[in-house]
């Protein structure tokens, strides 16, 4: 797929699936994670950079999922090989490719050292993808934007 429709397809399949979890930043971090892999394969490129741009997360965020998939051998399991046939065959089936998907992330999430899960809503820093901040409601003060909390 070329760079230049990835994104657009990705804003079509996320709004179908869950990218955001309202009021639950694991599961958010989860799917977060899972928009990373996506756009890997559909680029075709581990290009931190490229990668950035498609997604909206900060490079540190894509870098760590990039890196945690590396080391733990994940891009070599048959759940990675049938989220690569799925997005190659089945793009157009987004049921299809969102259950692949989650079949891939679930293995990658419970497979990883625990320490990553915290590091990854960390280097998230409040963004949703596409680049959007993430709101947070704090019961005294309002609404806030998330990525604030990471910023003092």
């Amino acid at each position: 797929m070329e760079v230049t429709t990835i994104k657009p397809f990705l804003e079509e399949f996320y709004g179908v699936a869950e990218a955001y979890v309202e009021g639950d930043d694991p599961a958010t971090t989860f799917s977060s994670c899972g928009v990373v892999l996506l756009a890997a394969i559909l680029a075709e490129t581990s290009s931190v950079d490229i990668l950035t741009k498609i997604t909206g997360f900060p490079a540190c965020f894509v870098e760590g999922v990039l890196r945690v998939m590396e080391i733990g051998g994940y891009h070599l399991s048959l759940q990675f090989a049938d989220l690569i046939t799925a997005a190659c065959l089945h793009s157009d089936d987004f049921k299809t490719l969102e259950n692949t998907l989650n079949d891939v992330i679930e293995n990658y999430w419970a497979r990883m050292d625990p320490i990553w899960c915290e590091a990854f809503e960390t280097l998230r820093g409040g963004y949703l993808f596409g680049g959007r901040p993430q709101w947070w409601i704090d019961v005294e003060e309002g609404p806030q934007l998330l990525h604030e909390q990471w910023v003092n």
